[in-house]
């Protein structure tokens, strides 16, 4: 997810775009699955109460997300810092992910 990211900013627009949406999409569907599923999991009998609260999260995100972007985007005059951001926070996920305990 977060080279698809890096390669919109810094392949150009419809090169960039269409060769990233595979590695974004498909990536999320199975990041969405996986957080379903581990939450059925851990929550057990309460599982409803925690994807509730991870899709409140999600919904934070996606209307953050295009706040940030534009302030961004409005002061540095393009799209690539706030490709960059997010490729960079997604890689931090990544890493954080696997320093934590997932069992």
């Amino acid at each position: 997810m977060a080279i698809g990211s890096r390669d919109s900013a810094h392949r150009g627009r419809t090169p960039g775009n269409h060769d990233s949406g595979s590695p974004r999409g498909g990536t999320f569907m199975v990041i969405t699955m996986a957080g379903m599923q581990d939450a059925r999991r851990v929550a057990g009998p309460h599982a409803r109460a925690l994807i509730a609260a991870m899709t409140s999260a999600f919904a934070l995100g996606q209307i953050l997300g295009p706040a940030i972007v534009s302030l961004l985007v409005q002061s540095t005059g393009g799209f690539a810092p706030a490709l960059v951001l997010a490729a960079s926070m997604l890689a931090l996920s990544a890493i954080s992910l696997q320093k934590g305990d997932t069992t």
